[in-house]
């Protein structure tokens, strides 16, 4: 079998995410993070655990290795010095809605733009 599009191998067959989608920026979580665990000092950023998993599976016929990911762990980690996706904590608490995502304000939802 040549590798082309005949390949039952190099055309995945991924699924289109699901809409609607609301992504969240990143200081906008961990701000909501301090804020649930009231948190007032220091700098804290997300982070996510991941697991994988070997193992095989039936695609087009026949069996090949996959892997599966998944996330265990979510929180939030200090950190000594400000980064880019972190969060100063007593800046959260000052200027809350310096760190609120445009989703969280109430109403109907609105078009997006593509």
């Amino acid at each position: 079998m040549g590798v082309g599009s005949d390949y039952p191998y190099s055309q995945p067959k991924t699924a289109p995410p699901p809409e609607p989608r609301f992504p969240i920026p990143y200081k906008a979580v961990a701000a909501a993070l301090i804020r649930h665990m009231n948190i007032h000092e220091g700098h804290w950023q997300v982070y996510a655990k991941f697991e994988r998993n070997a193992q095989y599976t039936t695609w087009n016929g026949a069996v090949v290795p996959t892997c599966a990911v998944g996330v265990t762990e979510f929180g939030l980690v200090k950190v000594d010095d400000a980064t880019p996706i972190s969060c100063h904590a007593p800046d959260v608490w000052a200027e809350p809605e310096a760190f609120t995502a445009p989703i969280f304000v109430v109403g109907p939802p609105q078009p997006r733009e593509n």
